[in-house]
């Protein structure tokens, strides 16, 4: 195990720690930048599915890894957000336009969520999340004139600064720059005074308190980011 002598507060809030974590890094992002030239067309997609997923990964990670609030339901903003772009896509806002909006969107219901779920600790909280999965996956499929219900929604080709992304490559290239975008985001953040108050709850609500943290705006601000992320 290496020990790591810190004498600046900049080496505390560095990205990374060590040189050959850079080092790693930087070879995992150079393999995923080259992937579309040693993979065919099948692993691409599922690679950028993968993607997709880790985008929601980080956005559920900000919630129960930083702060330390359970969610069974993150699924849920998943969902909203992708019937949100779509639907917006649809009515023919452009795909960046109708991006912003949708995190914008989702960071709201996020935050509307959290600010019940706040009060609540452990299984009332994840029995709430739950919930909360459970009713937006019903109103998904009945609301049919708006989500299609279970037949589907049909999603229009990606379209950015009036270039059609029609092949596999094209849409990897938007997942991988927008995972590495979240990411470092998230990363960030969580240097940021907001993200040290996310730590600071998840350790221990009674010191968060003590420090002046407002433990329940700080609760409601994470599900919002995160909501917003995923």
């Amino acid at each position: 195990m290496q020990v790591i002598f810190k004498t600046t507060y900049d080496q505390d809030i560095n990205l990374l720690s060590k040189t050959g974590e850079y080092i790693r890094v930087g070879l995992v992002i150079l393999l995923m930048l080259i992937a579309p030239l040693f993979l065919d067309a099948y692993y691409l997609s599922e690679l950028g599915l993968l993607l997709v997923y880790v985008i929601a990964g980080v956005g559920l990670m900000m919630l129960t890894g930083f702060t330390g609030q359970v969610s069974f339901g993150h699924a849920a903003f998943l969902g909203i957000g992708a019937y949100c772009h779509s639907i917006l896509m649809t009515a023919g806002t452009p795909f960046i336009l109708s991006l912003m909006l949708t995190v914008v969107f989702t960071g709201m219901v996020g935050m509307l969520i959290g600010r019940s779920a706040s009060k609540m600790h452990g299984l009332y909280l994840a029995v709430a999340t739950l919930a909360f999965l459970i009713i937006i996956e019903t109103v998904i499929g009945e609301w049919t004139s708006l989500t299609g219900g279970y037949a589907g929604y049909a999603v229009p080709e990606l379209q950015v600064f009036g270039y059609y992304l029609t092949e596999i490559w094209h849409q990897y290239y938007v997942d991988l720059t927008l995972a590495l975008f979240v990411i470092w985001g998230a990363a960030n953040l969580l240097r940021s005074p907001a993200g040290r108050s996310f730590l600071a709850v998840r350790d221990s609500e009674l010191s968060a308190r003590s420090l002046g943290v407002n433990v329940e705006w700080v609760k409601i601000k994470s599900l919002g980011i995160s909501a917003a992320i995923t």
